[in-house]
């Protein structure tokens, strides 16, 4: 139990709204048809990771540990999956990976659309999500060794590769992450700058090149030019519903990545600290307020998707019967459904 009450109310609030935020999305993406997109499923899946992560965080901020813990096997368990948080940073850690995973598909989507219809696959997308869960949790089990049973307590082991093995998590669970996000939001940042430049300059030339000549047709090209130009706007107006969708997708995301340094960079370089040997102090009130940041960036991603995400906001419109203004070619083509989840 966090014995500073003041951090316990802040857990307890960050946990209950983290759960009913992160309850929300998993729900809407569930029950609305129109939100069964792989970039859903991926959101769904980060969202269930994060429902986890704050429902732990809310049971270890309010549930006190018992006095002594039993001996044997389910002891030494208790102590290492429970009074140690190894099961809530290995969720914090699932988060990570599986934010990584969201941003690698819709980094693929935007660059390489062709390559994204062999890539992403529902049954491969599938396989990325169980490899998030198994990967984290197997990458976490090492913290495990850093805590045994004395005198029925829990206490914190000295382990010979403490420095070694704090420059691999600091890597793994922050400056590799962070190295990947950065890469793939920037080159989706001019990739879509390219594609926007290009189709002013398409509709610029188009527009020059229309001269006086074509006013005069005969009224048998005139009447298949009408037919031709009803069907074009029609075409042109889904087109920039579905950019305007992907952009919009994009920018949810990248606010999301940001939080995301935002949340943990603190608690990170803390950490790394730590295993280096600097004097640091894992009791004060900085480093739990550290801890608190890294913690609530599973609760602020609901937030982000409520602001920012138009689909998501009428994804819960529709769940709860509000009427939906929203246009066309929004509607029917969504943001990434080059692959619909069936």
């Amino acid at each position: 139990m966090e014995p500073i009450l003041v951090l316990r109310i802040a857990k307890t609030v960050i946990g209950l709204f983290g759960i009913l935020g992160n309850g929300l999305v998993c729900l809407v993406i569930y029950r609305v048809k129109e939100m069964h997109s792989l970039t859903n499923g991926l959101i769904c899946n980060q969202a269930a990771i994060d429902f986890l992560s704050c429902l732990f965080m809310l049971l270890h901020s309010n549930i006190p540990n018992p006095p002594s813990v039993p001996s044997g096997l389910a002891g030494k368990l208790y102590c290492q999956l429970w009074i140690a948080p190894v099961m809530l940073f290995s969720l914090l850690v699932a988060s990570t990976f599986s934010l990584i995973s969201i941003t690698l598909e819709r980094y693929v989507a935007i660059v390489y659309p062709f390559q994204y219809l062999i890539l992403f696959t529902r049954r491969k997308t599938i396989v990325l999500i169980c490899c998030v869960w198994i990967v984290a949790f197997g990458y976490k089990l090492n913290d495990m060794a850093r805590y045994d049973m004395e005198n029925g307590h829990c206490v914190t082991k000295t382990v010979s590769w403490k420095t070694a093995l704090g420059l691999v998590q600091f890597c793994v669970q922050y400056f590799l992450p962070l190295s990947v996000m950065m890469f793939a939001y920037g080159h989706i940042m001019i990739m879509l700058r390219k594609s926007e430049q290009a189709t002013a300059r398409n509709v610029g030339s188009t527009f020059q090149n229309r001269g006086p000549a074509q006013a005069r047709q005969s009224d048998a090209s005139q009447a298949n030019n009408e037919v031709t130009s009803s069907t074009a706007p029609v075409a042109e107006s889904l087109s920039q519903g579905l950019r305007r969708a992907r952009q919009n997708t994009f920018k949810t995301l990248l606010i999301v990545y940001l939080a995301f340094l935002v949340c943990w960079t603190p608690n990170q370089f803390i950490f790394l600290f730590w295993n280096l040997g600097l004097p640091v102090d894992n009791s004060s009130v900085v480093y739990r307020l550290t801890t608190i940041m890294a913690s609530s960036n599973s609760a602020i991603n609901f937030i982000i998707y409520a602001l920012k995400y138009r689909q998501f906001r009428r994804g819960v419109r529709r769940l709860f019967g509000c009427p939906n203004d929203i246009d066309v070619a929004a509607t029917t083509y969504t943001h990434n459904s080059v692959v619909p989840v069936k």
